[in-house]
Formats: structure tokens, sequence, C-alpha cells
């Protein structure tokens, strides 16, 4: 083998190595157990499951856990199953890719208030930084569940279950919770752009007429049939909008926020296109909905006078 095909095959080596190393890290998880949780084995049965897939479970019977999950995902939210031969509690733990993560008071009471869907919309950064500083949107509030907490774990899981003491979750935990829902739904990404400018981006890549960039909007999570249903109006967009003569620039009309429970928050926007040539109609209307994933703004739905996409 020459020199020069030696070097060639050491420069792929390595780079594959990083490559696979990236990727390894990336999906790591560490997560440091707190000393009373580690306590409970001596009653109890303590395993950290993952998903709805009892099998895939890690014994919380060290104070470091280290596992790679069966997904790669922006934020994890685990199972806690604590199980004994009368009593058994079931707790939820959200932790966070690429960060060290700790079972304990702080992180449980975070997962028991908040659904991962409050924070479908933030990227990785923004997410940490608010499980961070959470603590502040709650203020008093903390330190009341904390003391709860600090008469047993097991006491505090009873405490905290809304199946166990209703009239108590109402009184105590329940506002809490929509306080902090609250706090986490008005939390912003890193850097989203605002709805306004992606509306001009669309509609100067559809007198353009290039798909990239508006395929680039595209909610990825959406169903197959509605992915398609986009992707088939550019087509019809394009056709439209050299009817009426190209026009650039829109007024907004209208814009609100869609929330359903255990669903992202959707955002309208209806919006009157400006100095069109007015062959089509003499007022243009288009209608966005717009939906946030991990930072990212997509378009879910977009319409305009006189043909509704479907």
């Amino acid at each position: 083998m020459s020199l020069s095909n030696s070097r060639i095959l050491l420069l792929v080596t390595i780079f594959m190595l990083l490559i696979s190393n990236k990727a390894f890290a990336k999906n790591y998880l560490n997560i440091e157990i707190a000393d009373e949780i580690l306590a409970l084995n001596d009653q109890y049965t303590v395993t950290l499951n993952e998903g709805v897939n009892p099998d895939v479970k890690h014994k919380v019977d060290k104070k470091l856990l280290t596992f790679v999950p069966q997904e790669d995902k922006v934020f994890y939210e685990f199972t806690v199953a604590i199980e004994g031969d009368e009593k058994q509690w079931y707790v939820d733990l959200f932790v966070f890719s690429n960060q060290k993560n700790f079972l304990n008071f702080n992180t449980l009471l975070f997962s028991a208030l908040l659904n991962p869907m409050d924070f479908y919309h933030l990227d990785h950064r923004a997410g940490y930084n608010f499980f961070k500083s959470y603590a502040q949107h709650i203020d008093g509030d903390y330190e009341k569940l904390k003391s709860e907490y600090n008469k047993g774990p097991t006491h505090y899981f009873s405490y905290m279950d809304a199946l166990g003491d209703y009239q108590n979750f109402m009184t105590n935990v329940y506002p809490v919770q929509t306080k902090l829902q609250q706090a986490a739904k008005e939390a912003q990404g890193t850097k989203v752009v605002a709805h306004e400018k992606v509306i001009t981006n669309f509609i100067n890549a559809v007198n353009k007429k290039r798909s990239m960039p508006l395929l680039k909007y595209r909610d990825p999570n959406a169903p197959q049939a509605h992915k398609e249903i986009y992707e088939r109006g550019i087509q019809t967009l394009y056709a439209y909008f050299d009817k009426i003569g190209n026009p650039t620039k829109f007024n907004v009309l209208q814009k609100r926020k869609y929330e359903n429970i255990n669903q992202p928050i959707v955002d309208y926007y209806l919006v009157e296109i400006l100095e069109h040539n007015g062959q089509l109609d003499n007022k243009i209307e288009m209608e966005f909905f717009f939906s946030d994933v991990h930072g990212k703004r997509y378009i879910k739905e977009y319409d305009i006078t006189g043909i509704h996409f479907q």
C-alpha cells in the first residue's frame, strides 16, 4: 500500500471514530441518585423504567446510574418505580440529554408539575435553563413541598398523588402545577424566528418558486397525509401568486393561540396580502397555523382565499 493511501485510510479511520464517539456521547445519560432514594432499597425495589416497555428498566441501587437510552431525544421522561409487597409508587422523572442529571427532590418536583408537552416548543438550552431556574416561578410553594419531601420520599409520593388524596392534590399541588405550566408555556426558545418573519420568508420563497425553503417550514412531526398536502399545495401557490402579480407585502389581521390539554400550543395568524392585482379577488387573505418543536418554528397548515388545501 502506498504512503498516500495509508494516510487516507488513517484519516478515514480517525473520522469514523470521531463520528461514532460523538454519537455515543450524545446518547449517554448520567443520573446521580440522592441518598434518601438509595435508602428506599432497604424496603422496596427501585427501578427506572424507559417508556411503556417494562423490559427496559434499570436498577436504582448505586450512586451514579449510567446507561444509553433506547431512543435519542432532547428531553427524556422516565418512570421511577418504588415497589414493595403492599405499597407501590410510580413517579415521573424528567431528564435532559448532554447534562448531568439528578434523581432528587428538585428533579422529582419538576417532573411532577410538568408534562413533556409543556416543553415541546423549547430547544435543549432553553429547556435546561428553565429547569435550572424553575423554583423562582413557584416561590414559597417550592419550600412548602420540600418540607413534605423531608418527611420521607414515600410520604412525598403519596402527598403528590392525585389518586391517593384528590382533595389534597387540588388544594396544595394543582395550583402550583398550573402556575409552573403557564411559566413553561411562556418560555421562549433560544433562537426562534418571529412568526411575521416566517410568513415573509414563506411568501418570498413562493414568488421565487423555491421549494427547499418552503419545505423547511413543514412540521416534521405532522402525519404523513398532512405532509403530502403541504407539499402539493406549494405548486398551487406558485400559480396563484403568479396570477395575482407576485405580491410580497402583507398585513396581520388576526392572531391567537390554541391550547389543548397535553398538546403543543398552536399559533394562528390571519394576514391580508397587499398590493396584488385583484385578478382573483379584491381581498386576498392567508391563514397560517404554527407550531414550535424543540426551538424551531414550523407551519402546520396554510390556506389562501378561494382554496382550502386538504
